[in-house]
């Protein structure tokens, strides 16, 4: 638990300082690759398969900050 609260903590921190120097709606996108590492770890760590529901979602949500970063982008 103590790891846990160290890494989540560095990470809270590395986001804000992310929302901070940069612009929003280029560090974002980054932040929803979260969701489908989760279905990952789900996947490896403890044998989770996706449904397919969770699929979709998981390529709506890659479209949605693929779409997001190529606007901020010009």
């Amino acid at each position: 638990l103590l790891i846990n609260g160290i890494l989540l903590g560095g990470a809270h921190f590395l986001i804000i300082e992310a929302l901070r120097l940069g612009e929003a709606s280029a560090v974002v996108p980054y932040k929803y690759t979260g969701l489908v590492w989760g279905v990952l770890l789900g996947l490896v760590v403890w044998g989770d398969v996706p449904s397919p529901w969770v699929i979709g979602g998981a390529i709506l949500i890659a479209i949605s900050g693929l779409s997001l970063l190529r606007d901020a982008q010009r």
